[in-house]
């Protein structure tokens, strides 16, 4: 599996899977988390801050405190210039949800209405070839969810 891969796997089933210990599941596969900062030539303390700097930022994006679950990782050292990572902070709800096409957003409202409680139908299947926006449109549900409460 590719590093970049691996690291939002691992921030998605830190935030939506409640693993028992996060950092052991962190320390396990972190080797192969830094693969892709050692190939561009960083060391591997520097790929170590520049995964565990990924990884923060993905964490903070659904919402959740990435010192809730890594606290023994903290490098705030790595500057933008040197790691090429853009930090944003989400201060809005509707930052993923903005960006959803008008397939994405008929979709997407009708899930919302069914998790409020406006629609009988609880299971949707979504299916699309590769590119389609599929995980954009999971992302999008995933932050308007948390702020109401739904984590199912």
């Amino acid at each position: 599996m590719m590093p970049k891969s691996l690291r939002s796997l691992l921030a998605t089933i830190i935030c939506h899977c409640y693993p028992a210990n996060p950092l052991q599941v962190f320390e396990d596969f972190k080797e192969n988390m830094i693969e892709d900062f050692i190939q561009q030539g960083n060391s591997a303390e520097k790929s170590l801050k520049l995964c565990v700097n990924d990884i923060r930022r993905q964490i903070q994006q659904d919402g959740f405190d990435f010192n809730q679950f890594l606290r023994s990782y903290s490098f705030e050292d790595i500057s933008d210039r040197e790691d090429n990572l853009v930090n944003c902070t989400v201060n809005s709800n509707n930052l993923l949800w903005n960006d959803l096409n008008s397939y994405q957003l008929l979709g997407a409202d009708t899930i919302l209405k069914s998790i409020v409680g406006l629609n009988s139908q609880k299971c949707f299947y979504i299916d699309g070839p590769g590119g389609s926006g599929k995980t954009s449109l999971y992302r999008a549900l995933i932050q308007k969810f948390i702020p109401i409460g739904k984590k199912d």
